[in-house]
């Protein structure tokens, strides 16, 4: 039952077996508190749901519940089945795409998600962001949606470059500038550590100049 002023409450319910005279069969009572089958309430599952909105973590939600963190990765992933939204037939002009280091349960090693460009509103999680992945997921939307797209903004990610070229044929590329100047920068850094290197090979005035 979760807690009562911080002390873990339980429920000790009695189920009670009915006979059928007219067909042979035997069923159990049911409960408004627990689902058939389950022996977690229905107030707990809630509580989960509720706290899993304030973006903790499930150790801390089943210390909070008493229960075990098992157990609310198990409820969350029923729940996340429940509220996952249905494909819907649109489109926003404008999308992002990014990726993020993906659960140890899926099999990709980094997750895809994309969002609205504008509104910068969440639109799906993918766990997986391969290129065969991403094509099967959008291939669901029809030709006409997908050619409405105006602009997806991307990093460097070569399959992204490929899937948007082959699916959305409208669409503008946009390299996101954050990952632009990471790419310069690294490539900054690249040349200084070579010339630096080639430096320390002799003894000319300029070495020293660049060491200082």
């Amino acid at each position: 039952m979760g807690e009562i002023i911080y002390k873990p409450a339980y429920l000790e319910l009695n189920k009670q077996r009915f006979y059928c005279k007219a067909c042979g069969e035997t069923f159990t009572a049911k409960s408004s508190f627990v689902q058939p089958k389950s022996s977690i309430s229905n107030s707990v599952k809630l509580a989960i749901a509720e706290k899993a909105a304030e973006a903790r973590s499930e150790k801390a939600i089943a210390h909070d519940l008493f229960i075990s963190p098992s157990t609310v990765h198990r409820q969350m992933k029923i729940i996340a089945q429940q509220v996952k939204s249905k494909l819907s037939d649109i489109l926003p002009n404008h999308l992002s795409f990014d990726e993020f280091k993906s659960t140890k349960d899926v099999e990709g090693a980094m997750s895809f998600i994309y969002c609205d460009g504008t509104t910068h509103e969440i639109l799906d999680i993918l766990p997986d962001r391969r290129k065969g992945e991403l094509e099967k997921y959008f291939s669901r939307f029809p030709l006409k949606t997908r050619a409405r797209v105006k602009t997806i903004s991307i990093d460097m990610y070569k399959p992204y470059i490929e899937l948007i070229k082959k699916l959305f044929p409208n669409a503008k590329i946009i390299i996101d500038r954050f990952h632009i100047v990471q790419a310069i920068n690294r490539e900054i850094n690249r040349c200084r550590v070579s010339v630096m290197n080639s430096k320390r090979k002799t003894n000319s005035p300029s070495t020293i100049e660049c060491r200082l």
